[in-house]
Order: structure tokens, then C-alpha cells, then sequence
């Protein structure tokens, strides 16, 4: 199922399931605990919920840049916020 939503993102939980054949239940049950699991992202809401693969990203590590205290994530966070705002 990861394999699929990684090669079908932004699908919902009916859709994945009609895709591939499987209950509805199965795929949502599949898909929370592939999200909770931190494999795949869920955006929306209940209802109207939509899955998306994880972007791989290697967090930079601490000899390419001066963090101040500031963990990998969060640099990587607010690096994503300053290309979008720019």
C-alpha cells in the first residue's frame, strides 16, 4: 500500500481502495498506521482525507551549518518557509 500512495499521492482512503481491490476498512486502517508510522502524510480532514508520501529529505548534518540550539527539523522547517515566502 505504501508503494501504491507513493506512486498515486494525494489519493483518498476510497479511492486507494477501490485502486486496488480492497476493503475500505483494510485501506483505512493501512493508511492510519502507515501515517502514524510517519511512512505517509494525511492532509484534509475526517472525511475528506488525502494521502501523500513522505518527501526524503537528509537533514543536514552538524558540520555543514551552525544550528544555535536549533534541531535538524526545525532548520529544515523554517528553510521550507523561507523559500516559500521568497
Amino acid at each position: 500500500m505504501l508503494a501504491y500512495v507513493e506512486g498515486h499521492p494525494g489519493l483518498s482512503g476510497c479511492e486507494v481502495a477501490d485502486a486496488i481491490g480492497a476493503l475500505r476498512s483494510t485501506v483505512h486502517y493501512a493508511l492510519t498506521s502507515l501515517a502514524n508510522q510517519g511512512q505517509i502524510t494525511k492532509t484534509g480532514y475526517p472525511g475528506a482525507m488525502r494521502f501523500h508520501p513522505v518527501a526524503s529529505v537528509t537533514a543536514p548534518q552538524p558540520a555543514d551549518v551552525s544550528n544555535f540550539g536549533i534541531s535538524a527539523r526545525h532548520k529544515l522547517l523554517n528553510d521550507c518557509l523561507a523559500s516559500v515566502l521568497a
